[in-house]
């Protein structure tokens, strides 16, 4: 025994050789800065040489530790005691430089479990650090980056804001010696042993009447003792298995698992994650300090498949951000048992992120609380899909709108029209309705021609808007072309451009039995062969009253050049991009609608057209395809027209419409509109496009706070 504390003796004397060898060896350096800086002259080559050996050597000692092998998350053997002890003695393990957030207030020092001094210094190499391993995992797992445009072009501060201010119910208070009951979804053995093993050590030190394991059993190919037999024996006492009689979903599985457990607290824990030690003796101690929270969500650990940290997870966000930030509160949660009593189990519709979309549900009521430490490891996989992406939005799209402020006056707060319609039925015959005065026959053949050969059956409505002498040249056109079109006649010169609109749509009124649809086109325009069956097809399937698709814009003897592009149908209100040639309206919705042309408009009635149909809460659904053509021969089509002070009178009026719509709808519409509309499928935004959604918001926005505009 003396010849080893006569040994360690020695060590601990080198070691603190060592430490002032190193510390002289940092004076020297300073020492030599200081000699530069105060030289003033440049002939100092020693001294210069001198310090650039110092730094070589030093940059040589960090690339060292850089390519050192990362730690990894240990799953201890069933004999072992020590699990991961390493991991809590790094800073960054402790939690110390992760921030926590109770709503949206920040944690205060003295609430935190671990109390020692937060390493400021250190922040901008771990800053450097976290930033590294996050490009790591972007490039390792490229599969669940991607940009949500929809989600980035929504006032999120608008929802933080509405976040911040909730306030946390007087719930009645946590017992102060909790119990917990871990509950897990088998549906593989890969991996699960270990998370048995760090379970087993986590509740090594805590007794059988506070703490169990639910295990749904969701692979009948393994029986519950095959199943059991993953775990230590230490724990077979206090774990159940339910199920294994048939597959079922997660969601699904984890509400039987969670009606079956028995404890206060609920910790749903993947079978692929693991939990570190001292995640109960962290619980109960955040428990005891906010006795009043019922939801509270430990930092997690990113692990590969090999269980190597791969990145300590920050939160980056509060609480209240929880739109902005996404997956903040998981994937480890401890909740009170109550709370489902109160809001339900988790939502079957939502499998591949039940866990993000409880959260979101308890965020509009309650306070989260996200503690710093580090309690899970969670791992990553390159077989994660899409699909997840796609979940998580569905999961806002759902809530978002929830989370909007109240109007302001409260008169107001009415909900959008709504339209009660067969979208359901089937979708057979079209009318295509053509305002004409005859003075194109060369085009008006091809634009009776385009009709006439679609590929699903279509009736053209030749409307002649003129005198006596008009309806009978355009009568005579279409017999000379062989034509079958219905030919009406509207017979009063004077009127604007509505009128002969209008005298199509009453005669579509009056044969609603003969159109399931019925769309317009002008005499100088086309539709290509697939226009009438691609949204004959896309009004049954995406159960919509209105499609509407891309069109073709084409100068005299020059080539075809892409139209207006396409943005979501709520951005009517403060501006056009849907073309007269290049939708198609349900029937039914027209009569239930009851909606006319303006007959007071010599421009823009088709966009007056359209506002009014979105102000009765029509749904609108766009293809990305281009199925039509318009050609710029008309003044109705040209920049510049023959009657500007006209034109901007007609457009003042569909201003003030779509205000108006802005006001009937909504900001939920909007939201519904913006969220559900695929911008992957349309060229990429540039400012401008950007800023024409971002108005109709802003008009949207006013309108439902009372503001003016």
């Amino acid at each position: 025994m003396a010849g080893r504390l006569s040994a360690l003796a020695q060590g601990a004397a080198r070691l603190g050789q060592d430490r002032d060898r190193h510390g002289a060896a940092f004076d020297e350096i300073v020492d030599l800065y200081n000699r530069l800086r105060a030289s003033g002259a440049w002939p100092v080559v020693r001294l210069l040489r001198s310090v650039r050996r110092r730094i070589d050597r030093m940059g040589r000692i960090a690339a060292a530790e850089i390519a050192r092998p990362r730690e990894q998350i240990r799953p201890p053997a069933e004999n072992e005691v020590a699990y991961a002890s390493a991991f809590l003695q790094a800073k960054e393990a402790k939690g110390l430089l992760n921030a926590g957030w109770y709503g949206a207030q920040p944690l205060a020092a003295s609430c935190r479990f671990i109390q020692e001094p937060l390493p400021v210094g250190l922040a901008p190499q771990a800053r450097l650090k976290y930033e590294r391993d996050s490009a790591h995992i972007e490039k390792k797992y490229p599969i669940l980056s991607g940009d949500w445009t929809s989600y980035r072009l929504c006032n999120l501060e608008m929802i933080d804001r509405t976040l911040g201010a909730v306030a946390q119910p007087e719930f009645r208070k946590s017992a102060p010696n909790p119990s917990f009951s871990f509950v897990s979804f088998f549906h593989a053995q890969a991996c699960f042993a270990q998370l048995a093993r760090s379970i087993a050590q986590v509740a090594q030190d805590w007794s059988d009447d506070k703490v169990e394991w639910i295990i749904l059993n969701n692979d009948p190919s393994t029986s519950d003792a095959e199943l059991m037999a993953l775990a230590p024996a230490s724990i077979a006492q206090w774990t159940r298995i339910i199920g294994g009689e048939q597959k079922t979903s997660v969601s699904a599985g984890l509400n039987m698992a969670l009606k079956a457990a028995r404890h206060d607290w609920i910790l749903p824990i993947d079978s692929q994650d693991l939990i570190l030690p001292d995640a109960l003796t962290i619980l109960t101690h955040y428990i005891k300090t906010f006795d009043r929270c019922r939801f509270i969500s430990a930092g997690a650990v990113d692990m590969d498949e090999d269980n190597g940290v791969l990145r300590y997870r920050r939160h980056e966000a509060s609480a209240n951000q929880i739109h902005r930030a996404g997956m903040i509160a998981g994937h480890l949660n401890a909740i009170r048992r109550d709370l489902f009593t109160d809001k339900g189990f988790f939502d079957e519709r939502f499998d591949l992120s039940y866990d993000h979309e409880f959260a979101l549900r308890i965020a509009k009521d309650e306070n989260i609380l996200l503690i710093p430490e580090y309690l899970h490891g969670h791992r990553w996989s390159r077989e994660r899909r899409r699909a997840h992406k796609t979940a998580w939005q569905n999961v806002v799209t759902q809530h978002l709108t929830g989370m909007l402020p109240n109007r302001a006056d409260v008169d107001r707060a009415k909900t959008p029209p709504v339209l009660d319609i067969d979208r359901a039925r089937p979708v057979r015959t079209g009318a295509t309705i053509v305002r004409s005065q005859g003075s194109r026959p060369d085009l008006f053949a091809e634009t009776l021609a385009s009709i006439e050969q679609q590929q699903f059956p279509v009736t053209p409505i030749v409307v002649a808007h003129g005198d006596g002498a008009t309806y009978a040249k355009v009568s005579d056109l279409c017999a000379q072309l062989g034509s079958k079109a219905v030919v009406l006649h509207a017979g009063e010169p004077g009127r604007l451009r509505g009128y002969p609109c209008n005298v199509g749509l009453d005669y579509v009124r009056a044969h609603a039995d003969r159109f399931d649809f019925v769309s317009f086109l002008d005499d100088d325009d086309i539709y290509y062969p697939n226009f009438a069956r691609r949204l004959a097809d896309a009004l049954q399937f995406a159960r919509a009253d209105l499609v509407y698709s891309q069109a073709n814009r084409r100068e005299p003897w020059r080539e075809h050049e892409m139209g207006p592009e396409l943005f979501p149908a709520a951005c009517l209100v403060a501006s056009n991009f849907i073309t007269n040639s290049c939708f198609a309206l349900r029937t039914e919705a027209l009569l239930r609608s009851d909606v006319r042309f303006a007959e007071n408009m010599e421009y823009l009635e088709d966009w007056d057209f359209l506002i009014a149909l979105l102000r009765k809460g029509l749904r609108f659904a766009p293809l990305f395809e281009t199925l039509s053509e318009f050609r710029i021969f008309s003044d109705g089509n040209t920049e510049q027209k023959k009657f500007p002070d006209l034109f901007e009178t007609c457009h003042q009026i569909c201003c003030d419409n779509g205000r108006q719509a802005a006001k009937d709808l909504g900001l939920p519409s909007f939201y519904e509109s913006l969220l559900a509309f695929n911008f992957d499928r349309r060229p990429p935004l540039d400012d401008r496009s950007t800023e024409r959604i971002l108005s109709a918001r802003v008009l949207f926005e006013a309108e439902w706070l009372g503001a003016t505009a």
